[in-house]
Order: C-alpha cells, then structure tokens, then sequence
C-alpha cells in the first residue's frame, strides 16, 4: 500500500529517524527573472517577490533569491531553471559562484584571479568562454551563490517503463551458480536419494534454475556421475526423459498431484527431492 503523508507525518517520520526536517517559513527576496548561465544577456528591471526558506538556512545571511538560465554552470550543478541563494559578501575568492552584472547584464558565473591579477568569471562548461574583467567594464558583484534549489522534478512516464521492463527482467532471469555450488547440492541429494529415478527432483530444480538446460537430461546425469560417479542409484536418461509429461514438464512452482504423472506417496517422494534441492540452493546463494 502507497501512503501519501501528511507535512506533519513526514516531519514526525524524519525526525524518528534522526534527521532535522525544517520548516519554509522565513521568506526571502525573490527576483523573478532569469540571470543568464550563458552568454551575457541583458533583462531590464527586476521584479521582486518573496519565496519562504528554513529560518536556520537564511538567519545570518543578508541576501536574495533568483532563477538561473542556460547551461553555462552545469558542471558547478546549476542548471536551467534552477533557483540560486545569493548572500551578499564584501571579500570574493577564487572559485566562488557569483551572481554579477556586468555593463548593465546579469550572469552568474564562477570568479578567479589569474597570476596576472586579472580577474574573470569563468563558466563550468567547456563550451563557454571565460569573460575577462577589465578596467572599463562596469561589473558589480551582487553576491555569492550559497544554496541551489531545483524545482521539483518529474520524469517521463516511458523513461521509467524502460527502467521498470529491465527490473522485471532480472527478477526473472534465473539465479546463477558455480559449478562448486551445484556440485555441493548433487553431494548432499545423493545421500537422500534412494531410487534412480528421484533424481528428477533435483533435475527439475536445476533446469528451472537455468543450470542445465530444458530437457537436457544427458548433461544433467554427466552432471550426477561427474559428483557422485559411485552413487548406487544414479539416474539414467530414459528415465528422465519418461518422467517428463504432465505438470512434472513445467517449473516445480507450477507442480499439482492432480496433474503429477505419479500419485500419492509416489508424487510426494520426487515433489520432496525437488524442494530439498530448492532449499539447497537458496541456502548456498545466501
């Protein structure tokens, strides 16, 4: 069952798991308004509103939210539409992530001095330039990026149904084992198997399980004489072969007595071979 939670019932469920949920209920400048990751573009006046923030993430800082554009900074993780904290600062270091304006335009951009003492703001894309700060241009830098904020994702429904199908997939793809592993369940189900034809049991388990092949009982018996070659009752594959109608042909899960080609006592000493085998070998794959 898929149970949507409450805000309160989210928060209790964090908290009983040691984390600090916290509430949005401090607001913080907003400028809605895209501040280019690309190129220098220039984007008129800016517009303000409010947008609420944990207290503890703002308490101490003197600054301002806006919207990221382009895709200049996605190797720093700031990527189209993203919203961006900005504090305000009066000393830069190299590598802060800046939101400035440069001549009139507004970019966000990473800043560093070279050994020349030049400065730049430098993108995180090689695709991009690095913009060189010289004496005649009017830059101002209107504060450092602290926090990014992506809004809330959602992915396309048929992007997922390709991750879902291959899920199904290994859930049904059969478990694999070595040859040790299989040699060790043949070992412990010879000293239980008292009549050749028993041995269908443990061919059933291994066939389901992909170890040897459907219908394959000339390389499931080499498999039994290879481990157990001085095994009074080995199994022979006619037998095999003659025991493979009705549900006993179909993987053990799917085995009834109504549909068994043996009945009674007799279906229930070849269905428990199969399922000590199936033990075994979950046992082993543990």
């Amino acid at each position: 069952m898929i149970k949507i939670l409450t805000r309160e019932e989210a928060f209790a469920m964090l908290e009983e798991h040691g984390l600090d949920p916290q509430w949005c209920d401090t607001p913080v400048p907003f400028y809605d308004v895209p501040v280019s990751c690309g190129n220098p573009t220039l984007i008129g006046d800016l517009v303000m509103g409010y947008k609420p923030l944990p207290k503890d993430m703002v308490d101490k800082m003197d600054g301002f939210m806006t919207r990221a554009k382009g895709d200049s900074m996605k190797d720093a993780g700031i990527i189209d539409g993203d919203t961006v904290l900005t504090d305000k600062t009066d000393r830069l270091y190299d590598g802060d992530i800046v939101v400035a304006m440069v001549d009139g335009e507004y970019l966000i951009k990473c800043f560093c001095v070279d050994t020349d003492g030049q400065a730049w703001l430098v993108p995180q894309n090689e695709n991009y330039q690095a913009i060189p700060l010289k004496e005649e241009n009017d830059c101002y830098i209107m504060g450092i990026v602290t926090e990014v904020i992506r809004r809330s994702p959602r992915i396309n429904a048929h992007a997922c149904m390709r991750f879902i199908e291959e899920a199904k997939k290994q859930q049904n793809m059969p478990k694999r084992f070595t040859p040790q592993q299989t040699s060790r369940v043949i070992g412990a189900m010879a000293s239980e198997i008292k009549v050749g034809r028993h041995w269908f049991g443990v061919y059933r388990i291994m066939a389901d399980l992909g170890i040897v092949g459907k219908d394959d009982f000339e390389a499931f018996c080499e498999k039994v004489v290879g481990v157990v070659p001085m095994h009074k009752h080995l199994p022979k594959q006619v037998e095999m072969s003659r025991l493979n109608i009705g549900c006993f042909k179909k993987p053990f899960d799917e085995w009834t007595v109504e549909t068994a080609p043996v009945k009674g006592k007799r279906y229930m000493s070849y269905y428990m071979a199969a399922q000590q085998t199936k033990n075994l070998f979950e046992k082993g794959h543990k």
